[in-house]
């Protein structure tokens, strides 16, 4: 009796292993998105700042360029001053004529491609 106990305990067990959720890391993908989102815009007697979602966590570090765009419209370029966690201040560098940066705007990595 004992023994046909411990196999019904196996069984349940295992079930409920193949069919748990796996922890959220695992379906993260491995490397950082480079992209955050702006959250407010701070304006300045020395400099117009603007505060992102996104940090170290989302691949930003200090002294990055960064492009601002709304939707596929290019509104700003600015450099990455402060990176926390999750949060991270850039300096508006080079603003769009006409543009203005607004809670929402994506942000993301100002990459280059090097011709061969």
């Amino acid at each position: 009796m004992f023994r046909i106990f411990q196999i019904v305990l196996l069984c349940a067990f295992a079930t409920a292993i193949a069919f748990a959720e796996s922890p959220g890391f695992a379906k993260a993908p491995l490397h950082a998105a480079g992209e955050g989102e702006v959250l407010e815009v701070a304006e300045t007697e020395a400099a117009d700042l603007i505060v992102l979602a996104g940090g170290i966590d989302a691949g930003f570090r200090e002294g990055m360029l960064a492009q601002v765009v709304r939707g596929d419209t290019y509104v700003a370029t600015v450099l990455l001053a402060a990176v926390a966690g999750q949060r991270a201040v850039a300096l508006i560098t080079d603003l769009v004529p006409g543009q203005v940066i607004a809670p929402g705007d994506r942000v993301r990595i100002q990459t280059f491609q090097l011709n061969s």
